[in-house]
């Protein structure tokens, strides 16, 4: 892996990706311009050094093709995203291969008088059960009424007959949960680890209920099961198998051997916006039924009354703190599919507080500050950001709650990246990264700075979000990370924030002030990856940053949901057990690398 400076990246780096765009290998999002503004002489002082480390394969992005066969598309979910992209004209709907990208684009993408996005209709067949009836993903999985029979059009468009009594039921991650939420826990035969490994959900759920599901995926179960363990799957006899689109739960000739064993395979619509959300419960509900007269519950009622839980708590929010939506655009939308969608009306503003939230640290990475053989800072790990906002519902409830997430209009050329996040500018220095699985912001520490006056530190952008404790400690350690306050160059010509080099020049910090990190919640769902309880984030930001609630008022909130939909009322540990965040266990201790290793003629 060769590094480049930054002076050479949008030659050697996005003009291929350009190019490739072009070629109608990939789609590109041609109406997005670059959202953050950046002072040109930042451009052309910046000498950050940009090291790739995505495969190919990491390059790809996801998609369900609703017309295509589920068999055609199992395999690890690899598919090359095909919708038409949407104009700032309304009229300007083009084919993706004839999309041009505008490689110079810096300035704000102006939004002003934009028409919302006109989703084409469903085109429904039920007629022809053996066919897909659906011409796109807008509803996702629907249950389709038979005098005879009960259908459910899945989120791949395919139409599935379910059987007549369904007692028995494979699912895995969220699904699972959700599953318990309404009433089917006792269905439940087989899952993935997240369910068992989640502490809370034996607490509420039942520690026995939980240990007495068989564990055969891995994680979250996003990868297809073993041989051996699919086999293991066939033998606890299941009715129905449920996956969420775009994972890889089975393989394709996994798929075609439940089909064989008359196994119903239903997959429910990814849970990465509301709609996909409340959509994947109702179905599941339907699936499941009511079943009061078997000492379970109604689980169609539970699900309507879910969907008025959020309607009601969203209506409350709206009334306590405005909307931010930078441009106008609709973080409540999956941009991949349908392109990018702008908010009707007046209903929100154009300003708010600014966050980060940090996804993951990646520990594999070694990042080094140098010029020559000088080295100023070293260090291991670093945070990771999902550029986007459409792998979850996380940045829209966070808008509602009138806080941006940066990396949601960070422009990712339509492929859902993960970026070093580092509040670094240095002009004197050379910033690498070195192995890890993330790529280095092209302009060096963006992020976290929007504009000149709003950075990570100012009254605007008051603190960054994090999933878990042990990030958070490490980002307290990382000398990266700290505030350094207002410092002059040794020649006395210039000033900034940062420290100073070995020679006496300015390495530019985008952190201006003392800023907080505030550890993201988690329940049985979770919060910030999309689930049920992802509603209840929006009232935790508006807490957090605008004070529009109280501590008291949000504990009773969660309170509340969980006594409703999981029939469990809260004790304070457990309380704070959810407060908490996710639980995350610290790796083995790096070391550090040797200096012959770091010498430029050695970088990846």
């Amino acid at each position: 892996m060769r590094v480049f400076k930054i002076k050479c990246l949008f030659i050697i780096v996005i003009l291929p990706v350009a190019l490739f765009l072009l070629s109608g290998c990939r789609p590109s999002p041609a109406l997005e311009k670059l959202l953050y503004t950046q002072d040109a002489d930042d451009l052309a002082d910046s000498d950050v050094k940009m090291v790739t480390n995505l495969d190919d394969s990491q390059r790809e992005t996801d998609d369900i093709s609703p017309q295509q066969e589920t068999e055609d598309s199992q395999d690890k979910r690899d598919r090359i995203r095909d919708f038409p992209v949407w104009g700032v004209d309304g009229d300007d709907e083009r084919p993706t291969a004839d999309v041009e990208f505008d490689l110079n684009a810096t300035e704000d993408l102006e939004t002003e008088g934009v028409p919302p996005i006109e989703r084409a209709p469903n085109e429904d067949s039920r007629n022809q059960p053996d066919e897909d009836i659906m011409s796109d993903l807008d509803k996702g999985a629907s249950i389709t009424p038979d005098e005879e029979n009960k259908y459910i059009v899945d989120a791949y468009g395919n139409y599935i007959l379910l059987p007549s009594d369904i007692r028995r039921v494979s699912a895995v991650g969220e699904i699972a949960n959700i599953l318990f939420m309404l009433g089917g826990g006792s269905r439940l035969i087989a899952t993935s680890e997240s369910l068992s490994a989640n502490p809370l959900a034996g607490v509420v759920f039942g520690e026995e209920r939980v240990l007495a599901v068989e564990a055969l995926w891995e994680g979250w179960g996003d990868e297809c099961l073993s041989d051996e363990d699919f086999f293991r799957l066939l033998a606890l006899r299941p009715d129905i198998c449920i996956e969420i689109s775009g994972q890889g739960t089975f393989s394709r000739e996994q798929v075609a051997q439940l089909r064989a064993a008359g196994i119903a395979y239903v997959v429910l619509p990814s849970l990465n916006t509301t709609e996909n959300i409340r959509t994947a419960i109702s179905v599941l509900a339907d699936i499941l039924g009511d079943q009061e007269g078997r000492n379970e519950i109604d689980a169609p009622a539970l699900a309507k009354q879910y969907i008025a839980f959020c309607d009601s708590l969203v209506a409350d929010l709206s009334k306590r703190v405005t909307r931010f939506s930078f441009n106008n655009i609709d973080f409540d939308n999956d941009k991949y599919k349908y392109g990018v969608k702008y908010l009707p009306g007046d209903n929100s503003s154009s300003a708010g507080k600014y966050s980060i939230f940090i996804n993951e640290w990646d520990e594999e990475v070694y990042y080094r500050l140098f010029s020559g053989n000088k080295v100023t800072l070293t260090g291991w790990g670093a945070p990771l950001a999902y550029s986007g906002y459409s792998n979850s519902p996380l940045s829209y409830y966070m808008s509602l709650a009138g806080v941006l997430n940066t990396p949601a209009i960070y422009q990712d050329f339509n492929v859902e990246s993960k970026w070093y996040v580092n509040p670094l500018s240095p002009t004197s220095r050379i910033l690498t990264f070195i192995g890890g699985s993330g790529t280095i912001q092209p302009t060096g520490g963006i992020l976290t700075r929007v504009t000149n006056p709003v950075s990570l530190g100012s009254a605007d952008f008051p603190a960054i979000i994090v999933p878990s404790e042990y990030i958070k400690e490490k980002i307290l350690a990382d000398p990266m990370w700290k505030f350094f306050g207002e410092v002059t160059s040794s020649s006395g010509m210039t000033s900034g924030f940062g420290f100073l080099d070995e020679d006496g020049n300015i390495i530019r910090s985008n952190i201006i002030g003392e800023y907080e990190i505030f550890v993201n919640p988690q329940g049985v769902g979770s919060w910030f990856n999309g689930s049920a309880e992802s509603v209840l984030e929006a009232v935790w930001v508006a807490w957090k940053f605008h004070g529009a609630y109280s501590e008291a008022e949000v504990y009773s909130i969660i309170r509340d949901f969980y006594q409703t939909f999981y029939n469990y009322e809260l004790s304070g540990d457990e309380l704070a057990l959810i407060m908490k965040g996710r639980e995350d266990r610290a790796p083995e201790p790096k070391e550090e690398l040797p200096a012959e290793e770091l010498t430029e003629e050695n970088q990846p």
